[in-house]
């Protein structure tokens, strides 16, 4: 007998045992066997009707194993009754088990029940929901294989009669109470649509209802989802109540289109992310609700529940405002930590940050002085001082700092020898920018834009990368690096979109022409991410990943070349071991794979700075042109290298799957 993995831990023979045995009064067991002439009721065999919370399975030529949940009364036609149907399913699934799940035999079978009943509809939707592994949730099972035979049968039908055959609204019904029960989407949505359960929708609304009587949330859900019922139910009814059982993803699917219960879920769970346990009483007020993930139910997940719903739903921070202050102070005690943990920001770059991140918020103010109060007296001062906080909220025992007369202007600020052997020391810690500076082209106007495609258009392989503001949710891009081998261009997203030149014809043509352009390759690293923030950052762009062609995300390109060819490195950053002496453990991504490759590490200390202020200091024009161009060099030394190892560069790029042509570059390293 053939094995089937929908069993899980039991075997066919296990299987089919529990299904052969039937209890009776006394605990006796009595192997059942049906007549293919006949047809047997439960009642002839002297068991009892099961209850309403119970389903009968037919096996294989027999009645067996019970199942605990809600039976699905079907109703008969005149020409097949139900213990008839009864037969014909233990023989399909007989023929399922013992055909290895499938074959001619199965297909013939299921559509001569099709055709001899008068009631085809009926009877499809009978055999799927009595299949044994209708609960099994497997794309591979004999139900789905049923509704997709039915389908094949219903067209064959059309070809035959033209027309066809009716379903009427009872049967609909019949249909959607037992499908809401499956969790395999593909069944799901297929019934709905044979059945013409949207067009029904309106008399389905009371059977999504009984779903949630029995507390039956995600089928309710997942059924008024494929009946595209999204305006006939409040938050109450599923919507929260899956949130408290951990199921947000299909409560995602809901909310996806309905705007203001989008709005109407993130505020509340804002408002009660403090309080969970008050949230949960709310939404239990109602009706009980079981399997409660009480784990979940802290307000770091609650807060980290309203992020992630106001991201997918590009909602305003007006919705939730607990959550974006949660999320602010965060920010500022990284901020705080870069400065004085990790020393990575300079004293100017700390001053912008620091002027965004606390803007006009007292809270915001109050927690950077609370913050700096353990650690810099003087700052924690001067600070207190410029937004004048309120005496009551300053810290406890908090005294202004008092600058000693003794310090001098020589101790806090460096002579020009002293900064000029500091910037020696950076450039010789950092990887540095090799193409002089009056390349750098920073383009601000439409104008500029339509110049600048003209030019890149010419190009075959060009770098790309985003910068974009360190704090908000929902952050736009604000520079936008494009670098070719000799050029480099930094467009000024945040300018270009308050331009009043600024249109969806001009978005769409940017777009267009550089990353639709599939004779130009795009290299990036961690690409999509940059292009998703990119899509919300001008009007009538879309979803920008999804148009891109001809591209390599180099921190994909640099995984398969690490796993496939362990020996692709030289013998230069190779100890003992094999393993890499220059680790990316101390710099991690893009900068870390050019201090592997090229030698040195990126200065990633403008990566954290305020993007949007204008004009950019040159050190952040320096950052962005080096971001973008230092993709060129990377690429240019694996490409070299492979075919220095001798191997088949263009193999390579077609396991990434979205490089169309390959392009050799000019050569600026040796490998």
């Amino acid at each position: 007998m053939a094995s089937y993995e929908d069993f899980d831990s039991d075997t066919d023979d296990e299987f089919l045992k529990d299904v052969v045995a039937v209890s009776l009064p006394g605990n006796q067991e009595l192997p059942l066997s049906i007549d293919k002439n006949m047809c047997l009721s439960i009642d002839s065999v002297g068991l009892d009707k099961p209850d309403e919370k119970t389903e009968v399975i037919y096996g294989q030529n027999h009645i067996g194993a019970v199942k605990n949940f809600r039976d699905v009364s079907f109703s008969s036609d005149n020409f097949l009754t139900d213990p008839c149907r009864g037969h014909q399913c233990s023989m399909i699934q007989e023929a399922w088990i013992s055909g290895g799940m499938g074959g001619q035999q199965v297909k013939q079978l299921t559509h001569k029940l099709f055709s001899s009943s008068q009631n085809p509809h009926l009877s499809a939707v009978y055999l799927m929901y009595h299949s044994y592994d209708f609960f099994k949730n497997k794309t591979n099972s004999l139900a789905a294989f049923v509704v997709d035979q039915f389908e094949v049968w219903l067209e064959e039908f059309l070809k035959a009669n033209g027309y066809y055959p009716a379903v009427d609204q009872q049967t609909t019904r019949e249909a959607m109470v037992a499908v809401s029960r499956q969790r395999n989407g593909k069944i799901l949505k297929k019934i709905v649509t044979l059945y013409h359960g949207v067009h029904y929708k309106a008399h389905l609304i009371e059977v999504v209802n009984e779903l949630i009587g029995y507390q039956e949330f995600a089928s309710a859900c997942r059924l008024a989802v494929a009946l595209e019922l999204f305006s006939q139910f409040e938050k109450e009814d599923f919507v929260l109540p899956l949130i408290v059982q951990d199921k947000l993803p299909l409560a995602e699917e809901y909310l996806r289109k309905n705007r203001s219960m989008q709005q109407d879920v993130v505020s509340f769970l804002d408002k009660h992310i403090k309080q969970p346990c008050e949230m949960l009483r709310l939404i239990s007020e109602r009706k009980s609700i079981p399997d409660v993930n009480y784990e979940k139910m802290n307000s770091k997940n609650v807060a980290n529940m309203v992020t992630r719903l106001a991201k997918r739903f590009e909602l305003d921070e007006e919705t939730h405002p607990e959550t974006i202050l949660r999320q602010k102070v965060g920010s500022l005690r990284y901020l705080i930590h870069k400065k004085y943990n990790e020393r990575s920001i300079d004293n100017e770059n700390w001053e912008e940050l620091v002027e965004v991140a606390v803007a006009n918020s007292l809270d915001l103010q109050v927690e950077l002085i609370q913050q700096l109060h353990c650690i810099d007296e003087e700052a924690a001062s001067k600070y207190a001082e410029i937004y004048a906080i309120p005496e009551e909220r300053l810290p406890y025992n908090f005294s202004p700092y008092v600058k000693s007369d003794s310090s001098s202007q020589a101790e806090t600020e460096p002579s020009n020898e002293i900064a000029c052997d500091i910037q020696d020391k950076i450039n010789t810690e950092f990887y540095s920018l090799t193409m002089p500076f009056e390349n750098i082209h920073w383009i601000c106007s439409w104008e500029g834009v339509h110049e600048f495609l003209g030019i890149v258009s010419k190009s075959t392989v060009v770098g790309v990368d985003i910068e974009w503001p360190p704090f908000g949710t929902l952050a736009k891009a604000t520079v936008l690096q494009i670098a070719t081998n000799d050029k480099i261009f930094l467009l000024d997203i945040f300018s270009l979109r308050e331009d009043k030149s600024c249109s969806v014809i001009n978005s769409q043509q940017l777009i267009g022409d550089l990353f639709g352009n599939r004779h130009i390759l795009k290299l990036g690293y961690g690409l999509k991410e940059d292009l998703h923030v990119l899509s919300r950052s001008l009007p009538g762009i879309g979803d920008v990943s999804k148009s891109i062609v001809n591209w390599i995300d180099i921190k994909n390109l640099w995984s398969n070349i690490e796993t496939k060819y362990p020996s692709f490195l030289p013998p230069a950053v190779l100890n003992d071991e094999g393993d890499t002496c220059c680790s990316q453990e101390t710099h991690k991504g893009l900068s870390g794979l050019v201090k592997l490759l090229l030698g040195l590490p990126l200065d990633k200390k403008e990566q954290f700075s305020d993007w949007q202020k204008r004009p950019l200091r040159t050190s952040q024009l320096i950052y962005a042109a080096l971001d973008a161009f230092c993709l060129l060099e990377v690429y240019d030394y694996l490409q070299k290298r492979s075919q220095f190892l001798e191997i088949d560069w263009r193999s390579v790029l077609e396991k990434l799957g979205t490089v169309h042509h390959s392009f050799e570059l000019k050569q600026t390293h040796n490998v």
